[in-house]
């Protein structure tokens, strides 16, 4: 994907964490593994966005297996893990 092209999916990515949605979970999740990386980090803040919006949400998205790359690269532009996902 071109980077202007990969940074707007990203954008839209990311609004999946504000649509404060559960059925945005399983989307997010299959993003985490996306071969684009801007698709990959917006998956992951998407997914902290909406455990912050709905805690209800949190167990589910704490079963998710987040790829240690994608964690270090959502961290990489200051983005921290949640504390909640964190433990």
């Amino acid at each position: 994907m071109s980077g202007s092209v990969s940074r707007l999916a990203g954008l839209a990515v990311s609004l999946l964490g504000h649509s404060k949605e559960p059925e945005a979970i399983p989307l997010g999740a299959a993003l985490l593994t996306d071969p684009d990386d801007h698709i990959r980090s917006a998956a992951a803040i998407a997914l902290y966005v909406l455990g912050d919006a709905r805690p209800r949400l949190r167990p589910q998205i704490r079963a998710i297996r987040f790829p240690p790359a994608v964690v270090q690269s959502v961290r990489s532009v200051g983005v921290s893990i949640p504390d909640w996902l964190a433990h």
